[in-house]
Parts: C-alpha cells; sequence; structure tokens
C-alpha cells in the first residue's frame, strides 16, 4: 500500500466512524462496533485490496422509534457524481422502499447532480456530502453546544407555552453545519443547550427554514 492509498483508507476510515456517530444521534440503529471500529478492524473488513470498498461500507438503517423507517447511506466511489449516479441512488431506495437517503461522495457534485436532487427532493430526502466534511464531528468540539431536535409534540407545547407561533422563534438554515449533521427539516424546532458562566446554563429554540 502505498501513502497515496493509506491516507485514503485512513479517511474513510474516519468518516464512517463520524456518520455512524451521526446516524446514532438522529434515533438509528447502529451497532457499537461501527462507531469505534479501530484503523486495523476497519482495514481488514473494509479495505483489505488496500482501498476502501465503499460499496461494502454502504447500508440501511431503521429507526429506533419507528422500525419501518428506513435510510440508505451510500459511501460511492464515484470521484465527480453526476445526474445519472444520482438516479442509480434512488434507485437503490426505491427498491427498499426507501424515502431518506445520505450519499457521501469522494470529490464533487456536477451542477446535474445538484439539479436533479432538487428535483427530486419533494419525493426523497435526499442529503449529500463530501468525505472530507464528515472527517471529523463538529459536535464533539468543545465550542458547540448541545443541541436537539424537538419531536411534534413538544414543539407544539413549547409554542402554546409562550403564544408564539413558529415564525416567531429565530431561524436556524438548513445549511447550518449542524443542522445538517442531524437532518434538521424546514419547521423543526432545534433546542440548544448552551453553559454560562454567570447562569449556569440557559436554553434557546430556533426553527429550521
Amino acid at each position: 500500500m502505498d501513502a497515496s492509498e493509506s491516507r485514503e483508507v485512513v479517511t474513510a476510515w474516519k468518516v464512517f466512524r463520524t456518520v455512524h456517530e451521526m446516524l446514532e444521534d438522529r434515533g438509528y440503529n447502529v451497532g457499537e462496533e461501527s462507531k469505534t471500529i479501530s484503523y486495523p478492524d476497519f482495514r481488514e473488513t473494509y479495505a483489505a485490496s488496500g482501498m476502501p470498498d465503499r460499496n461494502a461500507m454502504s447500508n440501511w438503517y431503521t429507526t429506533k422509534s419507528t422500525p419501518t423507517q428506513t435510510i440508505y447511506v451510500n459511501f460511492t466511489d464515484v470521484e465527480n457524481v453526476a445526474k445519472k449516479d444520482i438516479r442509480s441512488f434512488v434507485n437503490v431506495m426505491e427498491e427498499k422502499q426507501c424515502e431518506r437517503g445520505i450519499m457521501l461522495y469522494r470529490k464533487k457534485l456536477t451542477p446535474s447532480a445538484k439539479k436533479t436532487i432538487q428535483e427530486l427532493q419533494g419525493d426523497y430526502k435526499i442529503e449529500e456530502y463530501a468525505e472530507a466534511d464528515l472527517v471529523v464531528n463538529i459536535t464533539k468540539h468543545f465550542l458547540v453546544p448541545k443541541h436537539t431536535i424537538m419531536s411534534d409534540k413538544d414543539k407544539k407545547d413549547l409554542l402554546n407555552r409562550y403564544r408564539l407561533k413558529d415564525t416567531q422563534l429565530p431561524r436556524i438554515q438548513l445549511s447550518d453545519p449542524v443542522a445538517r449533521y442531524y437532518g434538521l427539516l424546514r419547521g423543526q424546532v432545534m433546542k440548544i443547550d448552551r453553559e454560562s458562566e454567570t447562569a449556569g446554563r440557559y436554553i434557546t429554540y430556533r426553527v429550521g427554514f
């Protein structure tokens, strides 16, 4: 294995762990070994040839609360993802009757791929990440406070308690890195728990838009 191959395997290993941490934080069933897999074990399982086997790294996951709800996570081996690659991705989702998916790509999405994702968003919730964006789990940084997506019931209780409409809450863009990490949808409310030297802790709320 040359140096470039080794770097690619290390990157894939780090991304693999971050993705599984992200899935668990969203409430999906994830094996502990996927979040904590060591580099030697990852290399033996997913990179025995010297390069990451991204097809083997791809998988489906169910939610803890509703086992029938699934998400398909695809580590694509394509460097520059085109329209046909998105179509193939969606075809696999359709086969498994899965409406939500995450695509991890190596370098970039072509303009036609981005347009295709936008066109499909009414029927499917498709998320895309460059592998480089998930090498590190940003939510573990000490400057990032705890974020939690509120349930519909908790959101309703919050709005009733303060006699607010959700449009009156501070907003958070869906493109925000933390919002993306948790898979925030438009209209959902994030509960943000911050530590304060004077108040001890304080809670704020932001609605996705």
